[in-house]
This record gives C-alpha cells, structure tokens and sequence, in this order.
C-alpha cells in the first residue's frame, strides 16, 4: 500500500507540473484585452518618460551608438527595460519593449529629451509612431511606407546567424546594411552586436562583430527632417529591437 501510495502521489505531481506548464503557456501567449493593453502600454510609457530628465540632450541621430545598459525580465512575458548610449557614453534614449507568444509580437516605447516612439512590433514588421503621430511601417521586406501609405525608401536588415563554441562567437552575416530613401543612399546603419547572449562585461571571444559602443548611422547625404526622424527609428530600432533577441 505504501508504494502504492508514492506512485499515486508521483502521478498527481506529474499532471500538476503538466498543468502548471499548460497555464503559464496559455497565461503567456494570450491575446490581452483592449483595456489591459492600455493599461500595459499606459505604465510603459510612464516608465520611459520618468528616465527622460536623467538624459542628456538629444543632438542628431548621428549620436546613437552600439552601446546599451538593459534588464531583462522573463515571466509570462519576455520584457527588455534599457539605455542607449552615445559614443561618448552619455545617456540618449530610454526605452520599454514587451513580447509574448512564440514570436517576436509585441509593443516597444523609447524617449530622448526631443522626441518619443512607439512600436508595434509584428515579428520584423514595424508599426511606429513619432510623439503621438502616425509615422510610419517598415514592411517585413524592407519597405519604408510614410504616413500617406507611400513607399519611400528601402532598408533590409541583414540575417545574423551565431554559432558559439564554448566562450567564442562567430556571427555570419553582414555586419552593415544601408538605408535607401528618397531615390539615393541617405545612410549605413550597422548592424548592432547581439547581447542577448552575453551580458556587457562577458563578451568571451567574438568575431565578425561590429563594437560594442560605436556610431549605429554613418551619414551619406545631409537628411532632411522626416529623414532625420527616420534615422532615428532605425537607430533606435537597430540597438533596443535587433540588438537583444527576447525569443
């Protein structure tokens, strides 16, 4: 009787495990209703916006570089809380991205001291919002589609493949790509290194990798200024979003 009773009870353990993982995947990959949405999004912003007057003044898109402090939490859903810094290391942009399901669906809120973002974010499509106003999308080929629903420019980001053996990294891929808009070559964004993998400080040995902290936009043509604000989407974009996989 008493083994039967162990074998009973392991039995009941296993389905309570089971349905536990059951819930927190059903729990995590849930569609939100309308009003927790925005209450999500509502305490996202104020996040974001309580770290603006910790930033140094915003100066161009130019001041974006490959370098970020960030936290990542993982409970029923993947949350990234971070900074972007300049090549300087002053403090630029702050932003609040969150994810759920098994692909990268989600929503991301940054701010500098001039301007603030919204992302809906639909795997590598981008839905974008620039201080309360409809911006834009970026389609999941690389089309830039201004507010009018016009096609204005073209911007595919690179696949980037890692292979880790060990504490050594190797990444395949182009490490740079550029950003047409307007009928010419307004810019190179590069590729941001990948620190979903290895926190800051623990970088181990890593190759084909652009450097933690330099300039995300090299300038071709002088922008104007909704091309300026397309930089910075893509800056903040290339660090905060391509910089740090959730999934």
């Amino acid at each position: 009787m008493f083994a039967l009773g162990i074998v009973v009870l392991f039995g009941l353990g296993i389905v309570a495990i089971a349905g536990l993982i059951v819930w927190v995947i059903v729990r995590s990959t849930r569609s939100r209703t309308p009003l927790e949405q925005m209450d999500e999004k509502t305490s996202m912003m104020a996040e974001v916006r309580s770290k603006v007057s910790s930033l140094s003044p915003w100066r161009s898109s130019l001041d974006v570089s490959a370098a970020m402090q960030f936290h990542y939490v993982k409970t029923f859903s993947r949350k990234l809380l971070g900074t972007i810094y300049s090549p300087e290391r002053n403090a630029i942009i702050a932003f609040d991205r969150v994810e759920r399901g098994f692909a990268a669906n989600g929503y991301m809120f940054a701010a500098s001291t001039a301007f603030e973002l919204y992302f809906e974010i639909n795997g590598d499509e981008f839905a974008i919002m620039y201080n309360g106003q409809w911006f834009g999308r970026i389609s999941k080929v690389g089309h830039i589609i201004n507010a009018q629903g016009n096609i204005i420019g073209q911007a595919v980001h690179p696949e980037k493949v890692a292979i880790n053996i060990g504490r050594i990294e190797f990444r395949q891929g182009e490490n740079k790509f550029p950003l047409f808009i307007n009928g010419r070559v307004l810019a190179t964004i590069w590729v941001s290194p990948d620190y979903s993998g290895n926190p800051i400080g623990d970088m181990s040995i890593i190759f084909n990798e652009n450097n933690w902290g330099q300039s995300i936009v090299q300038l071709h043509e002088q922008p104007r200024e909704d091309e300026e604000r397309w930089l910075c989407v893509f800056a903040t974009l290339e660090v905060a979003f391509h910089g740090h996989w959730l999934i």
